[in-house]
């Protein structure tokens, strides 16, 4: 597997990709995988964590595997608490022969171009995968959190949202948002630009949209 625009960091759980070190166990959080079939390649989705101590400078990245040799998808633990489903334990490589061991992994001095990358979750989410290449895509989208404003208490929507720089975003949409829903009355809707800030709702740290942005 060749790692065209990025290195695999074996001793911290992460990657190193333009001068920068994606910590992938504290400061991303995993979104999902697609496995195109047609295309034969598999694309592994992460978007930065809003947690305080997460000060990586990118929103997200897609890590996209091409020409799939191999491909085995150990599945998680369903009662692992849903927070820690998707951090990641460890990541790296191991021999090809190996096709069942998820769980071991080779000194960075001896991988070759022909193993098998592990990508493992505190879970037992595991993902196994053989390619001739690998790179990484930069995405400018995060999860906003809008206030529905016709609720008697306050409720917040996760809304996909594109950065336009710091703090500024134009907002998108969401998989289960009908814009034609009378029955959610959002701030701020689609397309318009707000300045967000970091706030704790339920337990977790969001980005949530506070105002409109006057340069927009």
């Amino acid at each position: 597997m060749i790692l065209t625009n990025f290195k695999v960091n074996f001793e911290q759980a992460g990657l190193d990709f333009n001068g920068q070190f994606l910590d992938l166990h504290n400061n991303f959080d995993f979104r999902g995988y697609h496995h195109d079939i047609t295309a034969n390649q598999l694309q592994l989705t992460w978007t930065r964590s809003h947690e305080d101590w997460a000060k990586e400078t990118i929103c997200g990245f897609k890590l996209i595997f091409r020409s799939l040799t191999f491909l085995k998808i150990r599945e998680h633990d369903y009662s692992t608490p849903y927070k820690e489903i998707f951090n990641l334990s460890d990541i790296g490589f191991l021999t090809p022969d190996l096709k069942d061991d998820f769980d071991s992994f080779l000194e960075s001095t001896t991988v070759t171009d022909k193993d098998d990358l592990n990508i493992c979750f505190q879970s037992n989410l595991a993902f196994k995968i053989g390619c001739n290449y690998a790179d990484l895509v930069e995405l400018s989208e995060e999860i906003v959190y809008v206030q529905i404003i016709n609720e008697v208490v306050p409720v917040w929507r996760p809304m996909w949202a594109d950065r336009i720089k710091e703090n500024v975003y134009r907002i998108k949409s969401f998989s289960d948002f009908d814009l034609n829903d009378e029955s959610e009355e959002l701030e701020f809707m689609p397309n318009e630009v707000v300045i967000c800030e970091r706030q704790q709702k339920s337990e977790q740290h969001c980005l949530v949209a506070i105002k409109k942005s006057n340069n927009d």
